[in-house]
């Protein structure tokens, strides 16, 4: 199953974004799982089709790992603006909605204070073009 060209590609891109044994250990829980489930309807061995079920279960998650890593502090903030925004059930937001949630994160802390709105807005651009 190794050999399989889909499963090689599979695996190479999962560690082309850094990531190493814990993601190769996911792989193979799932894998083992979605063979233990075909064991019985009469699967004899572990096929491409296994690994790659591991593949795509672990990469999902996984691939946002790199990601947050290279996001600046400001970028930060504004990303966990925008989670507490969808926490509250907020389908569409823009910038001034982000950037008022998270002002309310930092109530008395003044942490934002020594970034400019001009910075939040480009660090909100960025953010929108790297897909977060």
């Amino acid at each position: 199953a190794l050999e399989d060209k889909e499963v090689k590609a599979a695996l190479k891109q999962l560690f082309l974004v850094s990531l190493g044994p814990a993601t190769l250990a996911g792989v193979a829980r799932t894998a083992l799982a979605a063979w233990d489930a075909d064991l019985e309807a009469g699967a004899t061995g572990i096929t491409p089709k296994h690994i790659l079920a591991g593949c795509q279960a672990c990469g999902a998650e996984d691939l946002t790992v790199p990601l947050v890593c290279e996001l600046s502090v400001l970028q930060l903030y504004l990303l966990a603006g925008m989670c507490r925004l969808e926490g509250k059930r907020v389908a569409m937001y823009n910038f001034e909605m982000v950037w008022e949630e998270c002002k309310s994160i930092q109530q008395g802390r003044d942490q934002l204070g020594k970034y400019s709105r001009a910075a939040a807005w480009r660090a909100f651009e960025g953010l929108i073009a790297t897909g977060a």
